[in-house]
C-alpha cells in the first residue's frame, strides 16, 4: 500500500478484499498502470493523486480497463456539462445560500460501520421560484467529490441516497425536464466511480408518480429495481435503521449541527474545488472521435417542461 494512502480499518478493509478485490500488494502496481495509460491520452487532464486514483479503481473493482473508460467519461462529462461543473466556489452567493441551507447532507453510518455512504436530501427545502436546479445539481457533485476524496465507506461500499419530498410542489418537479433528468441521472450513473446501493424517497406528494417515471427511464435495470418509495417512515427504517438518521427524523444529532458541520468542511474545500475546475477532457485532442453533448444526450427534450396534473 503507497504510504500516502488512507489506511481502512480493519473490518472496512476485509471488506475490500472480499468485494472489490482489494489487494494491497498490487494498488502500487495498478496506480502505475492507470497513469502510465494516462500518459497516452492527449485530451485527458486529470487530477492523479494516489487517493483520487484508488477511488475510481475500488469503484470499478479493481479493473484496470474498466477504470480507463470510467475517467475517461468523469472527465468528459465535466468539460460537455459544464453547468454542472463549472463555477464551483461554494462562497459565491448562489451555492452558499443552498450549502447554508444543507439540501444535502452525508450521514455518518452509525448501525454498519463497513456499510454504504449515507446521503439525505431535503428537497422541499428551497425555493422554486428563486433558485435555478442547475445549482442544486452543481452542489450535489460538489457533495459527491468531497466524499470521493475522503470517505472510504463511499468508495468500498458504495452510495445510499434518501430523498425527502416534504414540501415539494408541482413548481419544483417542474424545474426537473427531460434534458435535465437524462444528463443528470446519467452523470451519477456512467460518470461517477460510485455504486449505488440504493435511492429511498418518502413523504411524497402528488404528481410524483410522473417524476418518478421519466428518473427510471434513464435509469440502468439494476438502479431501477433499487429505487424504493415508502409510505411511511418505518417503511424506510426496515432499510435504513433511524439511528442513522437526524434528531428530527428518529436519530440523535440535531439537524443544525449536521449542517453546520457540512457548511465548515466545504468552505474548507474551497481552494481545491477551485484547483478541480483545472481537470478536464479536451474533446479536440481525443484520438478517434471526439464527444459531444448532443451526441450523449440529443438535444430534444433539453428545454422542455415537465407536464404535471
Amino acid at each position: 500500500m503507497p504510504p500516502n494512502i488512507r489506511k481502512l480499518p480493519n473490518d472496512l478493509a476485509l471488506k475490500a478484499q472480499n468485494t472489490i478485490n482489494e489487494d494491497d500488494e498490487r494498488i502500487s502496481e495498478d496506480l502505475k498502470s492507470i497513469r502510465n495509460w494516462l500518459t497516452k491520452q492527449p485530451h485527458l487532464n486529470v487530477r492523479n493523486d494516489d487517493q483520487w486514483l484508488l477511488t475510481f479503481l475500488r469503484g470499478c473493482k479493481y479493473s484496470l480497463e474498466r477504470t480507463k473508460e470510467k475517467l475517461d467519461t468523469f472527465y468528459m462529462l465535466r468539460t460537455l456539462i459544464p453547468e454542472f461543473f463549472k463555477n464551483k466556489d461554494p462562497t459565491q452567493p448562489e451555492l452558499k445560500a443552498l450549502i447554508d441551507n444543507g439540501l444535502f447532507l452525508p450521514l455518518e453510518n452509525k448501525t454498519d460501520p463497513t456499510g454504504p455512504c449515507l446521503l439525505f436530501f431535503k428537497q422541499g427545502d428551497y425555493d422554486p421560484t428563486k433558485v435555478d436546479i442547475v445549482d442544486i445539481f452543481k452542489y450535489l457533485f460538489i457533495i459527491l467529490d468531497i466524499l470521493m476524496y475522503e470517505d472510504d465507506n463511499l468508495s468500498v461500499s458504495g452510495l445510499v441516497v434518501i430523498c425527502d419530498l416534504k414540501g415539494v410542489t408541482l413548481t419544483h418537479m417542474a424545474q426537473f425536464t427531460p434534458g435535465l433528468a437524462k444528463k443528470s441521472v446519467s452523470t451519477v450513473q456512467i460518470g461517477y466511480p460510485i455504486r449505488q446501493k440504493g435511492v429511498h424517497f418518502i413523504n411524497t406528494p402528488a404528481g410524483f408518480d410522473t417524476l418518478f417515471s421519466l428518473l427510471k427511464a434513464f435509469a440502468s435495470e439494476k438502479l431501477k429495481k433499487r429505487y424504493h418509495v415508502h409510505k411511511t417512515i418505518d417503511s424506510l427504517y426496515k432499510f435504513i435503521p433511524k439511528e442513522n438518521f437526524p434528531m428530527e427524523l428518529g436519530g440523535s444529532i440535531p439537524m443544525d449541527e449536521m449542517k453546520e458541520k457540512w457548511r465548515i468542511k466545504i468552505a474548507s474545500y474551497k481552494n481545491w474545488l477551485i484547483e478541480d475546475e483545472q481537470y478536464y477532457s479536451d474533446e479536440k485532442l481525443r484520438l478517434g472521435k471526439s464527444k459531444t453533448a448532443e451526441s450523449l444526450f440529443g438535444i430534444e427534450g433539453s428545454f422542455r417542461k415537465l407536464n404535471i396534473d
